[in-house]
């Protein structure tokens, strides 16, 4: 007569062991789905859509943008990363002249009291679930990053051509107290090459240029109780920064301030300069809904050890 060897798992641990494996199989592929969809990040050359004329109203900035050949809301990828046009290399670099500017200032805020983040557009992540599932993927590729003993990008912008940038400031009392006091909407795709855009480089900053891709800042707040304390100055460095990494030579926006000039001023203050020729391509013909103004993207050569900048 033969022995027969009992198994140590019951019926019913042997049915929980199997269910927990299905669903960590389950879990896993899905992760995987999401880390190779969200690999392909907004740093390629993009293709516009010309949808219906979508209109963002902030109290600072405002884009008003029609059926043009380049709209900076509704972006659809396409391709791996291209090459810095040799436009912005012919350009000065602004950035180390505004910082010398705003250091002069007192009971200012500098990079070292803020942590950037870089978030998927609102509109992309729908939920709280969605938008778990990108912080895991994220996660997954420093975690790739490490175990290849490669650092991980500096910038790592979520796919969609959209992305919303987070100004959070440090606190004293723990990690978790860190408190978000200011958003800024933005493009994180070059925009295809327009004759309006290079005809304004050539007018504006007297370089022959061919085929200059343009990133957009779509809108600007800070709460009421941090503004004129150099958030929105800073902000403009680390946007100017992420156009500039994706491969974007300028940064255009339009700038609404009902007539009276401040909000125009403060933008040629920090290096942007007024582009008629691009009014009617930013969805403002006629400066109906504010002035369309431009800047050279450059990110200085220190930017990222002064700048603390997560994504995801």
């Amino acid at each position: 007569m033969t022995r027969i060897k009992k198994s140590w798992l019951t019926p019913f641990s042997e049915s929980m062991l199997l269910s927990l494996l299905v669903g960590s199989l389950r879990v896993f592929v899905l992760v995987i789905i999401l880390a190779h969809s969200v690999n392909g990040f907004s740093s390629g050359s993009s293709l516009y859509s010309q949808q219906e004329t979508r209109k963002c109203t902030v109290r600072h900035t405002q884009s008003h943008l029609t059926n043009s050949a380049w709209n900076p809301l509704d972006p659809l990828l396409r391709g791996k990363q291209e090459q810095v046009s040799s436009v912005t290399r012919q350009l000065p670099l602004l950035w180390s002249q505004v910082s010398e500017a705003d250091s002069n200032k007192k009971n200012i805020f500098t990079h070292d009291d803020l942590v950037w983040k870089i978030r998927p557009d609102e509109h992309d992540a729908k939920n709280r679930f969605e938008r778990a599932l990108v912080k895991v993927a994220a996660n997954l590729i420093r975690f790739d990053c490490l175990m290849k003993r490669q650092n991980p990008p500096e910038i790592l912008c979520p796919k969609g051509g959209r992305a919303r940038l987070e100004a959070h400031l440090k606190s004293s009392r723990g990690f978790f107290k860190k408190r978000q006091i200011a958003r800024f909407g933005i493009t994180t795709a070059r925009g295809p090459p327009t004759p309006d855009i290079d005809e304004t480089v050539r007018e504006i900053y007297q370089v022959d240029a061919n085929g200059a891709r343009c990133g957009a800042v779509i809108y600007m707040f800070v709460e009421p109780e941090y503004r004129s304390q150099n958030v929105g100055e800073l902000a403009l460095e680390v946007i100017s920064a992420i156009h500039s990494y994706q491969g974007c030579d300028f940064t255009i926006l339009v700038a609404d301030d009902n007539g009276s000039g401040k909000l125009v001023q403060w933008y040629e203050n920090h290096g942007f300069v007024e582009a008629p020729r691009l009014q009617k391509m930013m969805g403002s013909p006629d400066g109906q809904y504010g002035k369309a103004m431009m800047t050279p993207a450059a990110v200085s050569s220190d930017f990222f050890d002064r700048c603390k900048l997560k994504w995801w």
